[in-house]
């Protein structure tokens, strides 16, 4: 039988796992200043590549509400990784102007993705007494991404800070399997064990 008090380090476990797609997201969000002035770019293209990040992010929402009733928290929230790992690939090897551009405009997508499916997903899985403290830690992993970027990215190379980023999106994965599934979603699919399982967890 699962104590009250170790469910509640399961549900710390899980919350601070999906921070790292807060953390991924602070990154994005800073990726610009420190990494542009790295890029045989010109202004235009440069304006370009630094552009494209909020057009990705006004689709991410639409993409959350397609996907995450369909594919479960859980797994959109795999999805939403999966988007920002792309961008970090892309971003890592190619120099050429359109393939940035899509590289961020996918960061754009894990933003939009992030704000809109993450919440729900932990408010799911949290306790009435902790829920709203476990949904604001996410601004200090967003501003933690964000001082990664600013403080390490002007001293080490283009290449090892996205090596850096993508190790991130490696231990996020690596984590992945120790999430549970939201009760809710659970019982909207008709699978109501699973549910009463992951109630217990």
């Amino acid at each position: 039988v699962t104590t009250p008090e170790l469910r509640r380090v399961h549900l710390y476990t899980s919350v601070l796992i999906l921070n790292i797609i807060y953390l991924a997201v602070g990154t994005a969000f800073a990726w610009s200043s420190p990494m542009l002035m790295k890029l045989d770019l010109t202004p235009d293209e440069s304006s370009t590549v630094a552009s494209v990040l909020p057009l990705g992010g006004m689709l991410g929402p639409f993409v959350s509400g397609l996907v995450v009733d369909r594919l479960g928290r859980k797994n959109t929230a795999a999805l939403n990784m999966g988007f920002m790992t792309c961008s970090f690939l892309l971003l890592t090897f190619s120099r050429d102007v359109t393939i940035l551009s899509v590289g961020r405009f996918m960061s754009g997508m894990s933003w939009g993705l992030t704000f809109s499916s993450l919440p729900m997903y932990i408010a799911e899985i949290s306790e009435d007494s902790v829920r709203g403290v476990l949904n604001t830690i996410n601004m200090i992993s967003i501003a933690s991404g964000s001082l990664l970027m600013y403080a390490v990215g002007p001293f080490v190379s283009y290449e090892l800070i996205h090596y850096i980023l993508l190790g991130i999106c490696a231990v996020f994965f690596m984590l992945f399997p120790l999430l549970p599934n939201s009760p809710y979603a659970l019982v909207m699919n008709n699978q109501v064990n699973s549910a009463r399982k992951t109630l217990t967890w």
